[in-house]
């Protein structure tokens, strides 16, 4: 009883910390939030969706990642009577030096001209290439960020075009380096 007690107030403390951030960062502002996050957090993750119909740049995007992964996970959220389900993977890197230039070079190298389809049902065919970019079947989906202690620091959901942080010290300063970021509460 005592362990889920503290399961339920370790995860409420986590959802009092999380900052719900809008604002998508775009071009140099997408690269100073990955230069941000490197020298915060010591790894990332992408969610690969083999249960759609992906692009080759995907295979292409995973070689030039592999040499930084660290784990793979299969997603198995769905339901379990779904027999024919190829699960999503979640894959995790390292965060160094290659890593983060990749980070920062993928979404302006493999952008779908119609990426925005998925994202938010519009298309915008002057898309710069961002934090939402991260979406199939062009690109891997939903990069998070991991604290040093391996925690989640930074999470994008992409098609939703939601970026959340669960570190208020280093979301306030995130916009201080960012002034076109803001979280939900200063925009209302």
């Amino acid at each position: 009883m005592l362990a889920l007690a503290t399961t339920l107030v370790s995860t409420a403390f986590i959802f009092l910390n999380m900052i719900k951030l809008i604002s998508e960062p775009v071009n140099k502002e997408y690269k100073k939030l990955i230069d941000f996050a490197a020298s915060k957090c010591s790894a990332f993750s992408l969610v690969w969706k083999y249960d759609l119909a992906l692009d080759e740049s995907t295979k292409t995007i995973h070689e030039l990642l592999k040499s930084h992964q660290v784990s793979e996970e299969i997603i198995t959220s769905k339901w379990v009577t779904d027999k024919k389900a190829i699960f999503p993977i979640l894959r995790k890197f390292l965060i160094n030096h290659e890593s983060i230039k990749e980070l920062k070079d993928i979404p302006a190298k493999f952008a779908c001209p119609d990426r925005e389809s998925k994202a938010s049902w519009r298309i915008d065919s002057n898309r710069k290439p961002g934090l939402f970019s991260w979406v199939s079947p062009c690109l891997p989906e939903d990069l998070v960020f991991y604290s040093q202690q391996g925690e989640i620091w930074l999470e994008a959901v992409s098609h939703e075009e939601e970026f959340y942080m669960y570190d208020s010290e280093s979301a306030n300063e995130l916009m201080l380096k960012i002034p076109s970021i803001k979280n939900e509460k200063s925009n209302n």
